[in-house]
């Protein structure tokens, strides 16, 4: 997961309670709410999208321009 620094340290420095969810099943109202959203079915559905989509696909996209704003071209003033 993807989490921007300022929301890093807010769940760093606060005392909020931590569990482990990683094995908790996603309430099925959730998921099905969820399924109404294109975008999602194609992401969630084994069959959703073609690998050669992958790349293409909005939340890919978003995912890799954070990277890229975020990550690498703080780093270029490092060069």
């Amino acid at each position: 997961m993807s989490i921007a620094p300022a929301i890093q340290r807010s769940l760093v420095t606060n005392d909020l309670p931590r569990e482990e969810r990683i094995d908790k099943p996603v309430p099925a109202g959730a998921i099905e709410r969820l399924c109404r959203m294109p975008e999602f079915v194609r992401a969630y559905e084994p069959d959703g999208m073609e690998p050669s989509e992958f790349v293409g696909f909005g939340a890919t996209q978003r995912t890799l321009s954070q990277f890229i704003e975020a990550g690498w071209k703080l780093m270029e003033n490092y060069c």
